[in-house]
């Protein structure tokens, strides 16, 4: 099981949604700890970075090893 860790932009976007796409963007977010959802590694430029679609939303994410504990990180 991984932490998710998300940036203080990403939760502003989120917050300023109406109640059910913020609800969808929420649940999806903490599904990632279990590595559920529609996602897709990136290419190119972004190798290393994930996306989380969700609905008409996309989240940017990368997965981080730090001291032994797994980080998923949304950008």
């Amino acid at each position: 099981m991984a932490r998710v860790e998300i940036a203080e932009q990403v939760v502003d976007f989120v917050r300023g949604l109406a109640p059910d796409p913020r609800r969808q963007l929420r649940l999806a977010m903490r599904g990632l700890e279990q590595d559920r959802g529609d996602i897709k590694a990136l290419v190119g430029d972004l190798v290393g970075y994930h996306r989380l679609r969700v609905s008409d939303y996309r989240v940017i994410f990368r997965r981080l090893v730090l001291r032994g504990e797994k980080i998923i990180r949304c950008d």
